[in-house]
């Protein structure tokens, strides 16, 4: 695999900085140039840049976030209209999740299932997302905005290998053929309500 850099951005102290001087009747600070980005992967002709975030140390209990691209249906689903709603059932999406953490970059497989009403619908999973040194596996759930498309969704998932004893929860976001992620990483078990 590849080098990959990524930048650490400081825009909320830029402008605390620039507040600061302006309230003190400072003279007009000097504009800062923008840090752009940089690309991590491509999809289907689309250029996926990484938001800006600190490289963790891959130890410990973390704050991960991340990007999934490069998504393929591996298993088509099938649909079955049931009184007001479609059931689609045993779906398969494989997808490369990249992270500012290594525990959390690898392949990630999700075996989805979706009730569709008029124009949305619940959505739920089994996800795997298998790295070098582990494997986290659980279930997600969210929603499916439009026909085809995946809406907002958490998992939970747990860790097995070099990861034994740890949870990773994420939050998915998706757009168009991509995903960004938010989560943590932590030892201990998932919660029960």
């Amino acid at each position: 695999m590849g080098t990959k850099t990524r930048m650490v951005l400081v825009p909320v102290l830029a402008g605390v900085l620039v507040v600061g001087c302006s309230a003190a009747g400072a003279a007009s600070p000097t504009p800062v140039p923008t840090p752009v980005p940089t690309p991590v992967g491509t999809s289907k002709n689309i250029t996926v840049t990484m938001p800006p975030v600190e490289m963790t140390d891959g130890e410990g209990d973390e704050v991960v976030t991340g990007v999934v691209t490069d998504p393929n249906q591996t298993v088509m689903e099938t649909s079955t209209t049931v009184d007001d709603h479609t059931q689609v059932r045993d779906g398969v999406v494989v997808a490369t999740h990249t992270a500012n953490d290594v525990r959390a970059t690898g392949r990630l497989k999700v075996a989805f299932s979706i009730d569709w009403y008029t124009k949305a619908g619940p959505f739920w999973a089994d996800a795997t997302l298998t790295t070098d040194k582990g494997t986290w596996a659980g279930t997600c759930s969210g929603a499916a905005t439009v026909k085809g498309a995946f809406g907002p969704f958490t998992c939970w998932l747990t860790g097995s290998g070099a990861y034994a004893g740890w949870t990773y929860f994420q939050a998915s976001t998706p757009g168009g053929s991509t995903a960004t992620t938010e989560g943590i990483i932590y030892q201990g078990a998932i919660p029960t309500p």
